[in-house]
């Protein structure tokens, strides 16, 4: 939407019919028109559990062909109106104050965090879904923040002292990538979380493990950060092509978890 605003400039908020049990603020917002960098937005794209509602984009013609004006705030329902209860607009639930895309390390932050409150099937399912898709070779190209890459068990978590199940792959971490293996592709990525679920784990020191998925040739190491509080992707890898040589690597680093 935001890259198509400079020929479709207008955003109308639309309430969804498919809501069996439609929030009345959402309802009353229905048909309200704004352009695409009015702040308003920020709170409203939409803003809640279950929601249905959806946004139209629209452009100069559409606006001429259906008669249609931007609103007067003075006349958007709830308008400024805050919860008291939540300090948010309200209509809106706690967490769904943001716009989706205006900020991706905002929301990747916001995923990573929901995340880390599903059960680890879930969330191992929904980040391997993210790393598969556009939007992480995207951000491969302009690393911003923190991305989720894989999803290791509590006893994992455990076993090095981290308090969090999801490891994210830094900038930092994607430069080094570039400068040691630029022969990875976005779509090798994916074989981070297989790593995890069918390799060979080894524990190389008390805040590092490293698993090793000979059956494909790939190896990801994960460690956590001195407080446990952040888990970091901080190597992943092919195993060279070269028998020989892959034996090699391989007896090496089942040698680190002796």
């Amino acid at each position: 939407m935001k890259e198509v605003a400079n020929i479709r400039p207008y955003w109308r908020y639309r309430h969804s019919p498919a809501s069996v049990e439609p929030r009345p603020e959402h309802l009353a917002w229905d048909g309200v028109i704004l352009r695409h960098d009015d702040p308003w937005w920020s709170a409203h794209s939409p803003g809640g559990f279950g929601c249905k509602c959806y946004i139209e984009t629209l452009a100069e013609r559409d606006m001429k062909k259906q008669g249609l004006a931007v609103s007067d705030k003075d006349k958007i329902p709830y308008y400024g109106v805050m919860d008291p209860k939540t300090g948010l607009p309200q209509g809106v639930d706690k967490g769904w104050d943001y716009q989706p895309g205006a900020s991706v390390e905002k929301d990747l932050a916001v995923f990573s965090k929901k995340m880390a409150q599903q059960d680890r099937g879930v969330a191992a399912d929904a980040v391997a879904e993210l790393v598969s898709s556009l939007v992480f070779s995207r951000w491969l190209e302009n690393p911003q923040g923190e991305f989720p890459l894989a999803v290791i068990s509590d006893g994992d978590a455990a076993a090095i002292g981290a308090k969090t199940t999801i490891a994210h792959l830094s900038k930092e971490t994607v430069a080094k990538q570039n400068a040691h293996h630029p022969e990875l592709t976005p779509d090798e990525y994916t074989y981070a979380q297989q790593c995890v679920d069918q390799g060979e784990r080894i524990q190389d020191g008390p805040l590092s493990l490293i698993y090793l998925l000979e059956s494909e040739g790939y190896v990801t190491v994960i460690k956590a950060t001195k407080t446990g509080e952040s888990l970091f992707v901080t190597s992943f890898r092919r195993l060279s092509k070269d028998a020989a040589k892959q034996d090699s690597e391989i007896r090496r680093l089942r040698r680190k978890g002796l």
